[in-house]
């Protein structure tokens, strides 16, 4: 049982702390307590601006089947909440291509002028992200219930071009107007940059500890690479930033406990995926595909305190996972 703003979240009869429609609730609440207040203190000139609200969680976490069910949810309370959901990297079921990547000319490009950084070698890490699409993507969704305008279109990124590559697609996705809610969710969304500095500072650290031989810890991905490479990266992610989170008032993470759990969960997804389909990755590929975003969790998921992360100074919520997926508590902040 979780608590949000003080109020109890009971389990459902059938339910437990891993189900979907429990988390969603803990969430759907949060969110509409939040719809209150923004529909009563909004001005004339932006009273009809949907709540925006973006949402972080790891690989494998269930991100797709939970902003089904929050949908859902919003849709049945009492005020019939419309809402809409665009992924910045992932997988949506209402378009399993439905995100921000750059198209497939840039992302090469982007791997040409960092050849030495298998960070950038393929989408999903912070600067593969087309940032000028995000702006006017955000700011459309912004305007998108004023006017005229009964429909708004979302841009598809088509995983399947160029050998799985990827690349822009000439489609969209249309949503019906008025939104009341839309959800930016995303594996790195509210990650902050450290700033070179203290890049710098917690790169040498690590090096020097995983250096001694009488070290028991378990080496970090991220010195896996070069520091110049993890600062190109934090350079584009203090850029995104930049332009993705101010749109957004409300801010919500799903936290493991350990994001070693994540191996596990893509693995799991997968298995489920090779059932379906009759084919997938093998368990060593995956664990190389999530190793190239450990980096990521390592440096830059605690980081969302700072100067950016004051735009949801109370505004914020975290469900903390097991292993097991299961909620075990909820911090509002």
């Amino acid at each position: 049982m979780s608590t949000v703003d003080g109020t109890y979240i009971q389990l459902a009869p059938g339910e437990t702390s891993s189900s979907t429609t429990y988390k969603a609730r803990i969430i759907g609440e949060f969110i509409l307590e939040h719809l209150a207040s923004h529909r009563a203190t909004t001005t004339d000139s932006n009273a009809s601006a949907p709540l925006m609200v973006a949402m972080h969680g790891p690989q494998g976490c269930g991100k797709t089947t939970l902003t089904d069910e929050i949908q859902r949810y919003l849709c049945l309370s009492k005020v019939k909440a419309r809402s809409a959901v665009l992924s910045l990297d992932g997988k949506l079921r209402t378009s399993s291509q439905q995100n921000l990547y750059h198209t497939h000319k840039s992302l090469l490009n982007l791997r040409e002028r960092h050849p030495q950084n298998a960070l950038l070698s393929g989408r999903g890490l912070p600067g593969t992200h087309d940032l000028e699409l995000a702006r006017t993507t955000l700011d459309t969704i912004q305007k998108c219930n004023q006017g005229d305008t009964t429909r708004i279109e979302l841009p598809i990124f088509d995983k399947s071009a160029f050998a799985g590559q990827g690349d822009r697609s000439t489609r969209t996705i249309s949503i019906e107007t008025p939104v009341d809610v839309f959800i930016l969710e995303g594996w790195s969304m509210g990650f902050q940059a450290l700033g070179r500095d203290e890049l710098i500072r917690r790169y040498e650290q690590a090096r020097s500890v995983y250096a001694r031989q009488d070290s028991v810890l378990e080496k970090p991905a991220f010195l896996s690479h070069s520091l110049e490479s993890l600062l190109q990266v934090d350079e584009y992610l203090d850029s995104a930033g930049a332009i993705l989170y101010p749109p957004f008032s409300l801010l919500i993470r799903i936290r493991p406990e350990s994001y070693s759990y994540v191996y596990a969960w893509r693995k799991q997804q997968e298995h489920q995926l090779i059932a379906a389909r009759g084919s997938g990755m093998t368990d060593q590929q995956v664990e190389e595909f999530v190793m190239r975003y450990m980096p990521g969790y390592e440096l830059w998921a605690g980081n969302t305190d700072g100067e950016v992360g004051s735009l949801w100074t109370g505004k914020s919520l975290v469900l903390w996972y097991d292993k097991g997926r299961e909620v075990v508590s909820v911090d509002k902040a």
